[in-house]
């Protein structure tokens, strides 16, 4: 009797959002479609537009990967962009490289794990059992994926993962990311003088690299 009293409220709790439910994505879709015109402009004279001619897409024209694409070109940065194709040969990401350093711009949120005094984030093992990975662990199985599928020139010999202070969990381990090479914190409303700060950065630590 109590299960069906409880089905029954959840069907009239759903039943009184969903109004509301259809409001928000009547919303939405408006500012979708009034911000449109503005985002096809934009994109039309995008670098990205220029060089691959694809139609406007919130898929992408949202993505880190095409910001950080258009910011690379308009500022002539010695950065290579390796585009990647889906099974129909559609664009459908951008990977980033400079000097044997792959970037990683997506990743989950991380906390620091004070007794290994590492880097973990949050993942499922096979059994869909939670696990923590820490981050040079991670990193090792990305090179290795990474080399094993891209030519000799695209190869690398490490991962930075450009980050900002949402990639955290808790905004008191900052200080320990900040000090942590496997992370680049960068600037969402400057890329490029993020991209340019990150190479002189790379230049000076590893001036045999080339």
């Amino acid at each position: 009797m109590k299960s069906i009293l409880l089905s029954i409220l959840g069907i009239i709790i759903f039943l009184l959002l969903l109004p509301l439910l259809i409001g928000c994505l009547l919303i939405f879709l408006m500012v979708q479609l009034l911000l449109f015109p503005f985002r096809n402009a934009k994109h039309k004279k995008s670098y990205f537009y220029r060089d691959y001619g694809l139609k406007y897409s919130a898929e992408y024209y949202c993505s880190d990967w095409y910001t950080f694409y258009n910011a690379i070109r308009a500022n002539d940065l010695p950065i290579r962009c390796i585009p990647h194709y889906d099974k129909k040969a559609l664009l459908c990401w951008i990977d980033f490289t400079y000097d044997g350093t792959l970037f990683t711009l997506i990743f989950p949120e991380l906390t620091y794990d004070h007794d290994n005094k590492t880097f973990t984030f949050a993942d499922v093992d096979d059994a869909d059992e939670p696990i923590n990975i820490p981050i040079q662990q991670y990193s090792k199985e990305l090179l290795s994926e990474w080399n094993a599928k891209v030519t000799e020139e695209d190869r690398c010999r490490e991962v930075i993962y450009w980050v900002t202070d949402s990639n955290f969990v808790n905004k008191d381990d900052l200080p320990n990311a900040m000090e942590t090479a496997d992370f680049f914190f960068y600037a969402p409303k400057n890329i490029a003088a993020s991209l340019e700060k990150f190479i002189a950065e790379h230049s000076i630590t590893n001036p045999l690299s080339r």
